[in-house]
């Protein structure tokens, strides 16, 4: 679920947002929010927060993350 499937707000941004996800998977061996439930995710969202970023990324792929997780579409 992404902040902007909350609004209706289904756009070319999403497919960003989903790599965000798939790349956390990649990388953690764990989906973005595994342990929160549909409500839970929802509040998340709607606060504007992300996924955790690992602390020992790259800068270039914590820079990657954060543009993948931006709210505003046109920050993707």
């Amino acid at each position: 679920m992404s902040h902007g499937s909350i609004f209706e707000e289904v756009s070319g941004a999403l497919d960003i947002w989903s790599l965000g996800c798939i790349e956390v998977q990649m990388i953690t061996g764990r989906l973005p929010w595994d342990t929160c439930d549909r409500d839970e995710l929802r509040d998340k969202l709607l606060r504007g927060e992300s996924p955790n970023i690992l602390k020992d990324m790259s800068k270039l792929g914590k820079s990657f993350l954060k543009e993948c997780f931006a709210i505003d579409p046109n920050k993707k």
